[in-house]
């Protein structure tokens, strides 16, 4: 995996080039404006993935073809982002995958997946990106989860089903 400083250059370069000005403030939250008429600020997180382990792969040998592993402190409410954005390496395709979700989406997610460490306010967040470029969330996921759900893609369409949020930058306009 590169380096947190690495990830974080090529994030601030993505935002550069759709035009926002960008601004680092604390907790790897940043201000993002289009500096237009009217414009509002977009406050996003970004998490980078920790390094992987094997245990954080299929149990059932499902084809992966990236995977991100996340864990993260939850912010007070007040300082929580509209956005969370997941930067995680793909070596598969030599490249960088961003997930860019809506705060909102992101909380409602997690608490049906049961993510959050509640004695911890500690978030882990496990998600396999597939050879088809189906993005899946897979903290927790038993054996048969990772049959059924994940390698016969039952998943698809629930709330363990990011697809719709890999690389999808136009979120933030």
């Amino acid at each position: 995996m590169e380096t947190p400083n690495i990830c974080k250059e090529k994030f601030i370069s993505k935002v550069a080039e759709l035009g926002y000005t960008i601004r680092q403030e604390r907790d790897n939250t940043f201000s993002l404006n289009l500096n237009e008429v009217n414009s509002r600020d977009i406050k996003i997180r970004l998490i980078v993935s920790e390094p992987i382990e094997r245990r954080h792969g299929s149990a059932n040998n499902t084809e992966i073809k990236a995977i991100g592993y996340f864990k993260y402190k939850i912010l007070p409410r007040d300082r929580e982002p509209n956005f969370y954005v997941f930067l995680f390496n793909n070596k598969s395709d030599n490249r960088i995958e961003f997930v860019i979700i809506p705060f909102n989406e992101l909380k409602n997610r997690l608490d049906l997946s049961d993510c959050v460490m509640q004695n911890l306010q500690e978030t882990e967040l496990i998600l396999w990106l597939l050879p088809d470029d189906y993005l899946f969330e897979a903290t927790q996921i038993s054996i048969e989860g990772d049959w059924w759900f994940i390698a016969g893609r039952m998943a698809k369409n629930t709330h363990w089903d990011y697809t719709s949020f890999l690389n999808r930058w136009e979120v933030l306009q």
